[in-house]
């Protein structure tokens, strides 16, 4: 495997070099609304064209393991949903269908790879079985929903989708959770960060929609398979953009908006008008966010701290945006 990460270099390489025409091609842009977007010029949009290039390379290079019948539902998957936001990238899919699609995706990936179906939640402090089958396809559809659609609702700025992105898949490496695989996306989503600092290429829906499917499907596959990740672990991995889309639905609801309806209320947003535009510090904050509840809960052992640090640290910062704008 190891000389064959040249290909993946160069592959990358080639990318930054034609990511223009590439995205001229297609003709697929994020332009300016003047509303929530930031940027003035219109954006190459193919983020998801580079991690998808090097996903199916990947799989080619290793021999076809996607025959295999769990890699190969895998590897549909992750087309399906590329696909998916390729396509709402072009059109805009409204957001009670992606809803639709993306239970009726999740429920045949499931059904096609049960080792996906969460028969129990192993936390560091209790295992709680689930003895009825409807049940147990209800909570992983829903651990599916929850991973795709916060990793997505967390793509609003410059590099802090990828760090976050890049931050999980060092946790898989370092717990040897398809190694080889997540090197390889690593390494796609560095390339990316270049261009994203450059401000020269967005993920796109099509590229966080995918990137989310295969963070949610390496996740549940360690809880079946792997077992070297707690419940708890995962929940304080993905706290931030957990919290936060659970935040905006609520306030959202409140507001008698659909769930779905973008707005500039997110984390980032509040965070950026304190920090005057400034995306670096943004990233610095949110980053620091995202990587210390696992931090805290590993330096002290107990997940319980983790949490704690982290919910005191995200009211104490959206009470202080709403003190400012007072």
């Amino acid at each position: 495997m190891n000389s064959t990460y040249i290909i993946f270099l160069i592959i990358n390489i080639l990318f930054i070099r034609y990511f223009d025409k590439i995205s001229f091609k297609i003709s697929l842009y994020d332009r300016p609304d003047n509303l929530r977007k930031l940027h003035k010029n219109r954006i190459a949009c193919i983020g998801g064209i580079l991690i998808i290039t090097n996903f199916i390379i990947f799989f080619f290079v290793n021999k076809f393991q996607i025959f295999e019948k769990g890699n190969f539902v895998f590897f549909l998957g992750s087309l399906l949903f590329f696909i998916v936001g390729f396509v709402d990238d072009h059109k805009s899919i409204k957001a009670n269908m992606k809803l639709i699609l993306f239970i009726l995706a999740f429920g045949l990936i499931i059904y096609f790879d049960q080792q996906l179906i969460l028969n129990e939640i192993r936390f560091s402090f209790k295992i709680i079985q689930f003895n009825n089958i409807y049940i147990s396809y209800f909570i992983t559809i829903l651990c599916f929903l929850l991973f795709v659609n916060s990793f997505n609702m967390f793509d609003g700025i410059n590099l802090q989708s990828g760090f976050y992105a890049l931050f999980i898949f060092i946790i898989f490496i370092l717990n040897n959770i398809y190694l080889n695989f997540s090197l390889v996306i690593s390494f796609s989503i560095l390339t990316f960060l270049f261009l994203n600092f450059k401000n020269k290429c967005f993920l796109g829906d099509n590229g966080s929609l995918l990137i989310g499917f295969i963070i949610s499907y390496i996740f549940l596959k360690s809880e079946f398979v792997f077992k070297n990740l707690y419940a708890d672990q995962i929940f304080l991995i993905m706290i931030l953009p957990g919290v936060d889309m659970f935040r905006l639905f609520i306030m959202r609801m409140l507001s008698k908006k659909n769930p779905f309806f973008p707005d500039k209320n997110h984390i980032h947003h509040l965070l950026l008008n304190n920090q005057k535009n400034n995306v670096i510090k943004v990233n610095l904050i949110t980053l620091f966010m995202a990587t210390s509840p696992l931090i805290f809960s590993l330096l002290f052992n107990n997940n319980i701290i983790g949490l704690i640090f982290f919910l005191i640290l995200y009211c104490a910062i959206l009470y202080l945006k709403k003190k400012s704008i007072r």
